[in-house]
């Protein structure tokens, strides 16, 4: 078997260009978000008189057409972007399934267990990493490669994959409740997560996913 710098060199090559892709549709994303008017107003008359004032101005109107453009173009793409996300998933994945020893997960993580009677040994190499939204790095690698390679089962995953989307998704602070749509497995408009998880864990680039990952295992 490879070692585990031979594995990370070796996949470095193919994992830079994904993370170009990455990048490439996020810019689409950013090219396809409409102009916001900054506008000085004393009452409502006065601003819708200055809105369509804003609204109406060519320059403007040339912003609305090419963002419209760039949003349809994405809606083709947006697949795409998850297919490549999930891969960069999928080789993280199976470097910490190779080369990470199992782990014990700390106290303040159990919730993650509700509803379990054992956890698997191969989950347990997961168990370890800095923080992302109160749940280990590597179980959020863990749950967001496995939704990814199982599109199939919807919402209907392992007890441990759900527990991690329903941490991800979850806040709460006293009677304030919020559950986040880009990571709640019942939000019927996404099939897969793949490029959301990459956003939770801040992988916007080569050099951040290197970073995660070397420090999980212990690589120089």
């Amino acid at each position: 078997m490879l070692s585990k710098e031979a594995y990370l060199e070796q996949t470095e090559d193919a994992v830079r260009k994904m993370f170009q892709v990455v990048q490439e549709y996020r810019e689409l994303f950013r090219s396809s978000l409409s102009p916001v008017a900054v506008l000085r107003y004393s009452n409502e008359e006065d601003f819708d008189e200055e809105y369509e004032k804003w609204r109406s101005s060519p320059e403007i109107e040339k912003k609305f057409a090419a963002a419209q453009l760039a949003k349809e173009e994405l809606d083709g793409k947006l697949f795409s972007l998850h297919v490549v996300a999930g891969s960069i998933l999928q080789i993280a994945y199976q470097a910490i399934a190779m080369y990470q020893d199992e782990q014990e997960l700390e106290e303040r993580y159990q919730n993650l267990l509700d509803g379990m009677r054992k956890v698997g040994n191969g989950a347990k190499k997961f168990f370890a990493g800095r923080d992302v939204r109160n749940v280990p790095l590597g179980l959020v690698v863990f749950a967001g490669r496995n939704q990814y390679n199982h599109l199939d089962a919807g919402s209907d995953l392992m007890v441990l994959n759900r527990n991690i989307f329903r941490a991800l998704s979850h806040y709460e602070k006293e009677e304030y409740n919020y559950v986040n749509p880009a990571f709640d497995l019942q939000n019927d408009n996404l099939l897969s997560y793949s490029s959301n998880i990459l956003s939770a864990l801040e992988w916007d680039s080569f050099e951040q996913y290197q970073s995660d990952i070397k420090n999980l295992l212990n690589v120089a």
